[in-house]
Order: C-alpha cells, then structure tokens, then sequence
C-alpha cells in the first residue's frame, strides 16, 4: 500500500569522497549484495550546498541492512568508507545521539567477535609445524 511502518532500517555512510552521488553509492551496493534501498540522502552543508562526504542510506528490511554494515571499511572511489548504524528522526537530540552510540557500540562488539572467530578459525587450519 506504499505506507512507510514505523520500523525503519537505516545506516550512515561516511568518508565518502565529496563527488559521490546517491546513485554511485546505489551502486556500490547493489552491484555487490542487491539489498533493498528504498532512499539514498546525500548530506550537504546548508550555506554552500556542497557535500559532506556522508550520507544515511534506508532499506526496506533488516537482513538487506545487515548485509550492507558488512562493507564497513570496503573502498569507494579510492577511499576506505565507514558503514554506522543510524536511527531514523533527524536532530541532535541527547536521546538520539545515545541510541547511536548504543546501536554503534553493540555493531562493533559484533565486528570484534567476528574477527576473532576468523583469527581462531585461521590458527585451527595452520600446518603444525608453522608457529604462530
């Protein structure tokens, strides 16, 4: 019916090099992981209308938003970009802001974890007579 539901799934991308457009960033997704981007918003600073190097990208479902932190430090345009959970409203309120950090601080624990059953994984496969 076209209605937007109140679960809204939502990240920001930054360090983006400043001539990226919303459908270069489209495309490093979708040329990647097909995920379901519903809006791309390029973020601009307000005197000059020129951009920031970020932007908050939605998709329609969780596991599509899932799949796309995981090209946290994947290079576009020669640069490494970062992928952060974000929380749909806007402002700056304290309240946002903490839920942020608290969506952020669980997304790296995440990451942490995943890199060390990588690490654990790659000791359990090396030859035993290499050191390690």
């Amino acid at each position: 019916d076209g209605k937007r539901t109140d679960k809204r799934f939502i990240l920001f991308a930054g360090n983006l090099p400043l001539d990226t457009k919303a459908e270069d960033l489209k495309a490093f997704f979708k040329n990647k992981l097909q995920p379901r981007i519903v809006e791309v918003r390029m973020l601009t600073h307000r005197e000059t209308n020129k951009p920031k190097g970020c932007a908050f990208v939605e998709f329609d479902c969780k596991e599509a938003l899932e799949i796309a932190l995981n090209y946290h430090h994947r290079e576009l345009g020669g640069r490494k970009i970062n992928i952060e959970l974000s929380a749909g409203g806007g402002g700056n309120s304290k309240r946002r802001r903490d839920k942020i950090s608290k969506k952020n601080a669980q997304l790296r624990k995440r990451r942490q974890k995943k890199v060390k059953a990588v690490k654990k994984s790659a000791e359990k496969t090396k030859p035993s007579g290499e050191s390690k």
